[in-house]
């Protein structure tokens, strides 16, 4: 191609050598499956800013003849002040992120696209009542006088609650002393780990944080597989882990994503909605972190749902045991360790729109309140 270039395309090579374009140039991102292959993804024009803002000097290459760019992560390590870039250590990263603006096409200013985006007005619906219950109609209710007699019968020593509403009573349809399952129950540490030995039909172990979601799997019909239970909780939007044993290792978590960064009076536009919308899709893509969100429930699940559940209940993802990229569990032998995918905070921060708002100190907020994807606490 050298030798058939012209004296005109000669200049314009050399141009772009010195200073290769990024908002005409084709993007393409390579990233990683389950079996540990490389695709070779082309990037959308809306979200090719933040492509190049998550990649460092030494993860891309630039096409001279076919005006591309390809981006991988595995290419290189990224220099010391990107990093710090990343974290937004640094005080530039202020003007940075805000003058990321002027590299916009001119094509999406003209039009007017960042004009300030104001919501439609709420119609009131005045045939509505939204009064809170008081607390003497709540005891009035149907259901309270049940609650209220099974937990008096709790708290007596001389009778306790009718086998009829107690599934830990002899008699009760729905008895856990019934339930096959529960014999597979353990405790490990935090976890509580359903051991089916020789019985297993996967190579992972189902684990969950919370005993009360634990023991309703404990009621669930004892036909139902490791696969089955984790498709359960899935469609319900309940946290649980895969865990797999893998020999001990230190974690090894992928380079922070920055936050947008914002200074106290910045009035939003459409455009961060978008770029919002883009930076999800793009962490979606990497099938550990949609697991991840699949698994963790609330806000996170409710994004990821489209991803399709087999990402969870097929097991960890296949680089898991080179990258360390996930959360471990130590056991009694030094040995080895349960381990799963896991995200970093931050990932999850971009993922549930979190960004910085500067007032002179540091604060992360977030486009909408979420809940602690890991404890249910309230932001």
């Amino acid at each position: 191609m050298l030798s058939w270039e012209k004296e005109g395309e000669k200049q314009k090579r050399i141009q772009q050598e010195k200073q290769p374009p990024t908002a005409n140039a084709n993007v393409f991102e390579w990233l990683e499956d389950d079996c540990g292959v490389f695709q070779r993804t082309a990037v959308a024009k809306a979200e090719h800013t933040d492509v190049f803002s998550n990649y460092g000097r030494n993860q891309k290459r630039y096409n001279l003849f076919f005006n591309k760019w390809d981006y991988i992560a595995e290419l290189g390590v990224m220099n010391e002040d990107e990093l710090a870039h990343m974290c937004w250590d640094d005080e530039y990263i202020l003007h940075e992120v805000q003058s990321s603006f002027s590299q916009l096409p001119p094509s999406n200013i003209l039009a007017g696209q960042t004009e300030i985006y104001v919501p439609p007005p709420c119609k009131e619906n005045k045939s509505l009542s939204h009064q809170l219950v008081t607390e003497d109609k709540l005891l009035e209710s149907s259901g309270s006088s049940f609650a209220s007699k099974f937990l008096r019968s709790l708290e007596s020593n001389v009778q306790k609650p009718s086998a009829e509403f107690w599934d830990l009573g002899m008699g009760n349809h729905l008895s856990l002393g019934s339930s096959s399952r529960l014999k597979y129950l353990r405790q490990f540490g935090p976890l509580f780990v359903f051991d089916f030995g020789i019985s297993t039909t996967c190579s992972w172990v189902l684990a969950i944080e919370k005993a009360s979601i634990a023991l309703w799997l404990c009621h669930l019909d004892d036909r139902l597989g490791e696969r089955e239970l984790s498709l359960e909780l899935l469609w319900h939007g309940m946290p649980h882990r895969t865990l797999i044993p893998l020999s001990a290792h230190p974690i090894h978590m992928p380079p922070c994503h920055h936050l947008p960064v914002y200074l106290e009076g910045y009035n939003f536009t459409k455009f961060d909605y978008k770029s919002y919308i883009s930076a999800t899709k793009s962490l979606l893509c990497c099938w550990r972190v949609a697991r991840v969100a699949l698994m963790a429930s609330g806000i996170a699940w409710r994004l990821a749902v489209e991803e399709g559940f087999d990402l969870v209940y097929d097991g960890p993802t296949y680089g898991l045991s080179q990258t360390h990229a996930g959360v471990r569990y130590a056991t009694a032998d030094p040995e080895w360790e349960y381990w799963d995918d896991d995200c970093t905070m931050r990932e999850m921060d971009q993922l549930c729109g979190a960004y910085i708002c500067y007032y002179g100190v540091i604060n992360i907020l977030y486009f909408f309140p979420i809940i602690d994807l890991y404890r249910n606490r309230c932001l």
